[in-house]
């Protein structure tokens, strides 16, 4: 990074009447000899969005910091640092920062702070700030901590608006197997064909009790039904899922498969399907 300072841009002077909300904007500036800059942008307007948050472990206690992608260095305030100071040490800071007016923001220097996040441990730099402000967690330590983003971006229980239409689209979202409505599939076969029954394959003995369970969640939901007696008879196909969890198929490619007849649905080739565009 460039040596240099920083500068900090805020709010135009605000309307009567109206309170003003705070602007952060660190840039570089020219350059002095000996210090380093880093740039930081944090920009709130009056219909500001959610920020996004994570829980992060500062010296084994769980704390709240701001996400910024914009922010080149992580930033905590002296509220944040009150409750941490026993436990670290505080040291001298390089960076310079000032105001886009040319006005200094005290900076109380750099802190070597611990930090845990889902099992990964690192001990990381963060600057301190006396004034206050929100706790921006940024590009230096994303760099070296893999946030669970899934978890971050998630849609939370209990948000009215997604409840909303869960209510009006319940016949879609509701638990269960979906079924298609006014249509039946019908497989045609040879009437001349001659039944197949094929025995049933040998199941792997670590996979039987998994095979079964799954048979009667097929059997519960309607899925298949036992019967007594039979002319066709197809194996099954047990498939292990990432999650552990078996997928059974049928393996019609032995019986019903050699004598069913298929619709067939020609293609159109290319030529003649240009000849009906419009030129």
């Amino acid at each position: 990074m460039r040596e240099g300072q920083q500068s900090v841009s805020g709010d135009s002077k605000p309307a009567k009447g109206k309170k003003k909300q705070p602007t952060y904007l660190v840039d570089e500036v020219p350059r002095e000899e000996g210090v380093y800059a880093a740039t930081m942008y944090h920009i709130r307007r009056q219909s500001k969005p959610k920020a996004f948050e994570v829980t992060v472990e500062l010296c084994g206690e769980p704390h709240k910091l701001e996400i910024d992608t914009g922010v080149t260095r992580t930033v905590l305030d002296e509220e944040m640092y009150n409750k941490l100071h026993d436990k670290l040490e505080l040291k001298s800071s390089k960076p310079a920062l000032s105001t886009y007016t040319g006005e200094k923001i005290l900076v109380s220097g750099e802190i070597l702070i611990p930090v845990n996040y889902q099992n990964q441990q690192h001990n990381l730099l963060t600057m301190l700030v006396k004034s206050p402000g929100s706790n921006l967690l940024g590009r230096d330590w994303l760099q070296v901590i893999k946030l669970n983003w899934n978890s971050i971006f998630n849609i939370q229980e209990g948000n009215p608006q997604l409840q909303k239409i869960l209510d009006v689209h319940k016949d879609i979202f509701g638990k269960g197997l979906g079924t298609l409505k006014g249509t039946e599939a019908k497989v045609y076969v040879d009437p001349s064909a001659l039944p197949k029954f094929m025995k049933a394959r040998p199941v792997p003995y670590a996979l039987k009790t998994k095979v079964e369970k799954e048979l009667d969640r097929l059997q519960s939901e309607g899925i298949i039904s036992p019967v007594v007696f039979t002319e066709w008879a197809a194996p099954i196909v047990p498939g292990v899922k990432q999650d552990g969890s078996v997928h059974i198929c049928g393996d019609y490619r032995c019986t019903v498969n050699q004598v069913s007849k298929l619709d067939n649905y020609p293609l159109i080739q290319s030529p003649r399907l240009r000849t009906c565009l419009p030129h």
